[in-house]
């Protein structure tokens, strides 16, 4: 193909085989793949599906499989909403809307694209993006659209009316990235917002919606919450709903003063009613950094079967995957440290890759999508990585329960003596005459004195990170770590988190205030 393309979605069908869809030439483009990475000649030509569309250029933002196998792509086709459904073989399903594809405008100088689709339990599919009702004021007051189809491409009018609802989230800059459905149908949307005329960062914004379209007022009061993490900006781009109807919202934010400080991967958990769950990782929002000065962020999130949460995004300039465990940790199961990165050149400066989309495999693989910076010809490639997922025995200890324990296998079986739990403790004292605090951790075993400790402010609202670092061993059984602090800026606490090393046991979290008391 000789026109440049790019695909940063990804789906994979029933039978394994993996589809990637994008844009090439300004026209949707949908790629399948058989198991072995190899393009499928039955779909297509060559396995390559182009749709043109003519309200203009064409991208797809988001696909989906149906039960029945049939592909639904949406995006935005010059100023519009665009949705196509493609048959088994990818041509155009002339039961939807007559043609297989369907065009959406807004009307006027506005602007509107889909960002995210999904289906419904009644095979309605509900499509959300952003609207912008003035083109000339070139995204500075972006808000929430959201329509529903039926399945023959019709507007859904049994929703708010007409079939599509907008709305004004924050005051100014709306970009919503992700939708997702419940349980009980009502519609769960995700993303950014930002409010220019009264300084607002950016902040990640929740809003759910009944099945009928109007706004759920069980949900925080007003169906809407926005989440400021530490003061810094911070995105929203995918969610997912769980077992339990709570909602997942992945993203990135700084912690630390932008944009001087590091990204980190942000997942927020939230309770049917809007408020964020105390049970996932601290005060529900898990932040994970990978390296100082990095650009970290989860771009895509999707929930196994067992509740735990794969992340695709970036790791520095890496392609990464991320595992977490269903309380917000990541899962050391899962390439030994709950966090993996894939190469796509040998070569060290030409390395720069980042996954947009990730996506779950019936047989539990797990397949991520992204694009690679090749600086050796100049060119952005996209690229496709299939990883294993074997989480391991799930009852590892065989006592009937499943329980921290069985995050070592390696520990049971004969001569084996099981998961030990190894003691750890902080201790913290204040040096006057530097202004800095003093952080000891001490265990008995030395691979739990090796792991990162963030420092915290205690402030109304979630309590604000104000640094992380390393601690430099002391012996093989302690380590330190100095900070300069403000003695008299109120209370701090030092946390650090548990590790799981399945062929040593357990290093418990740990965490203690100063001043004491």
């Amino acid at each position: 193909m000789s026109e440049e393309l790019s695909a940063d979605n990804v789906a994979v069908q029933q039978d394994g085989k993996t589809l990637a869809a994008g844009s090439v030439g300004g026209r949707f483009l949908l790629m399948r793949f058989d198991q072995s990475g190899e393009l499928d000649a039955s779909f297509g030509q060559a396995g390559i599906v182009q749709t043109s569309f003519e309200q203009g250029a064409a991208r797809i933002g988001a696909i989906v499989v149906q039960p029945d196998g049939r592909i639904v792509a949406g995006g935005g086709a010059g100023a519009d909403f665009a949705i196509a459904r493609y048959g088994l073989d990818g041509t155009l399903d002339p039961t939807f809307s007559g043609d297989g594809k369907a065009t959406l405008s807004f009307g006027g100088e506005s602007t509107a694209r889909i960002a995210d689709i999904a289906l419904q339990a009644d095979g309605t599919v509900a499509a959300v993006g952003t609207y912008n009702p003035d083109s000339d004021l070139g995204g500075y007051h972006n808000d929430l659209a959201l329509a529903r189809y039926q399945t023959d491409g019709a507007l859904d009018t049994t929703f708010s009316g007409d079939g599509v609802l907008t709305q004004d989230i924050g005051g100014g800059r709306d970009d919503m990235r992700a939708v997702a459905i419940d349980s009980n149908g009502r519609i769960a949307v995700a993303g950014t917002v930002e409010n220019f005329s009264t300084g607002t960062s950016r902040d990640i914004a929740l809003v759910r919606f009944d099945a009928n379209g109007s706004v759920d007022s069980t949900f925080s009061g007003s169906g809407t919450v926005i989440t400021d993490v530490a003061g810094e900006p911070q995105y929203g781009l995918d969610l997912a709903v769980d077992a339990d109807d709570k909602l997942v919202v992945a993203g990135f934010g700084y912690l630390e003063p932008f944009p001087t400080g590091s990204s980190e991967v942000l997942l927020l958990r939230y309770g049917t009613d809007g408020a964020l769950d105390p049970t996932f990782s601290v005060d529900g929002v898990a932040a994970t950094g990978f390296g100082v000065g990095s650009f970290d962020a989860g771009e895509a999130i999707a929930i196994q079967p067992n509740g735990a949460l794969v992340v695709a995004g970036a790791a520095g300039e890496d392609f990464a995957v991320d595992r977490y465990k269903s309380v917000g940790e990541l899962d050391p199961a899962f390439s030994g440290d709950g966090h993996v990165t894939t190469p796509f050149s040998r070569q060290p400066f030409n390395r720069v890759a980042l996954a947009w989309d990730v996506a779950l495999g019936s047989d539990g693989t797990i397949t991520a999508i992204g694009t690679f910076v090749n600086h050796s010809n100049d060119t952005n490639e996209t690229v496709l990585a299939r990883y294993l997922a074997n989480p391991g025995p799930p009852d590892a200890d065989a006592d009937g329960v499943l329980d921290p324990d069985d995050a070592c296998p390696d520990r049971f079986g004969e001569s084996k003596s099981g998961c030990h739990r190894f003691r750890r403790s902080l201790s913290v004292r204040y040096e006057p005459k530097v202004g800095k605090l003093v952080v000891t951790l001490s265990s008995v075993a030395a691979a739990c004195i090796s792991r990162p400790v963030a420092l915290f402010r205690v402030v109304p609202g979630p309590d604000r990170r104000i640094a992380k670092g390393a601690l430099d061993a002391l012996s093989n059984f302690a380590s330190r770590w100095r900070v300069p602090v403000d003695r008299g800026s109120g209370q701090y606490y030092v946390r650090i988190q548990r590790i799981v090393k399945p062929d040593v046991g357990i290093c418990p979290p740990a965490r203690t205030f100063w001043p004491h008391g």
